[in-house]
């Protein structure tokens, strides 16, 4: 095998490996972050609801209750408890994976990493819209209107988390194969097409299944692209200033740890569409093993 052929390999391989890890860490951002808003439905009483998970389609959770008998606080909690459940949870499990900063662990730094980006950048649309029909029911808007607080307020803290997702994504391109003295297109063929990827299969999927959420799914694509974009441009600059306090090393795939990725992403994407509509009880029993599972199947199968 010559030089070339090698080299295209290893790029392939990292392409594939990015890819995978960001479809089953958007997944998990997705089924925390409305199982935050259904758990705090059933706390408050609000039992009449139905949770929709879909990796490619809808994925909301649907009341039929009315809240008017809740406190402002009460109502404020149920929406902001989608974006912090995910964030926390993700935090809370990726933190020691953090520490020990192993490729086998990348779908959960990437599940980390995209809770931060992609809970703020749906605020930070929320925040924007907020004077729209749409965007008053979002959770940012619902958030504005009940509180009062400074819409300046919300969007910078957004623009905070967005910030620290950008951050934390950059952290893990070393353990797709990136290094420090790449060039900035080996760079962008590895983050754009890998996190576009994912948001052009939801954007076909609703061309043909779900006309409704087009347009949502296309301004999702367009999202991804431009921030992936600035992703590349900034990285090579933001790398020299953290490698100094985050030292990292450069790996090259590993055929292991991408066998238990596609296990990961395969097994995520099936769960969603197993426990959509499902009760409460049995969603949150599932959603505890099937996480549980996933951090064995890279603690045990994975690489180091």
């Amino acid at each position: 095998m010559n030089k070339d052929t090698h080299t295209q390999n290893a790029l392939l391989k990292s392409f594939l490996f990015f890819s995978i890890s960001f479809i089953f860490g958007y997944c998990l951002t997705i089924i925390f972050h409305e199982y935050g808003h259904a758990l705090l439905n059933q706390m408050f009483g609000k039992t009449e609801f139905t949770l929709f998970y879909s990796p490619f389609g809808k994925s909301a959770v649907e009341t039929r209750d009315d809240y008017s008998s809740l406190s402002i606080t009460q109502q404020t909690l149920i929406y902001a408890m989608g974006p912090l459940f995910d964030i926390i949870c993700s935090t809370l499990i990726a933190f020691p994976m953090w520490r020990t900063y192993k490729q086998k662990y990348l779908p959960f730094l990437m599940w980390n990493g995209l809770s931060f980006m992609g809970q703020g950048i749906g605020i930070l649309m929320d925040v924007i819209d907020r004077d729209s029909p749409w965007g008053a029911q979002t959770d940012g808007g619902m958030i504005l209107s009940l509180t009062g607080i400074s819409p300046v307020f919300l969007f910078s803290i957004s623009l905070l988390s967005v910030i620290i997702g950008c951050v934390l994504l950059s952290l893990i391109l070393p353990l797709v194969g990136v290094s420090k003295t790449d060039s900035i297109l080996k760079i962008s063929l590895i983050f754009l097409p890998g996190m576009v990827f994912y948001f052009s299969l939801t954007t076909i999927y609703a061309s043909i299944f779900d006309e409704n959420r087009l347009g949502e799914r296309k301004g999702q694509l367009i999202s991804a692209t431009l921030l992936t974009i600035f992703l590349t441009v900034i990285y090579k600059p933001l790398y020299r200033i953290y490698y100094k306090l985050y030292p990292v090393e450069t790996q090259l795939v590993k055929k292991q740890n991408f066998i238990a990725a596609f296990s990961l992403m395969s097994g995520i994407m099936l769960f969603m569409w197993l426990i959509s509509e499902s009760s409460f009880a049995l969603i949150s029993a599932s959603i505890f093993c099937i996480t549980l599972l996933a951090i064995i199947v890279v603690w045990k199968l994975g690489a180091e």
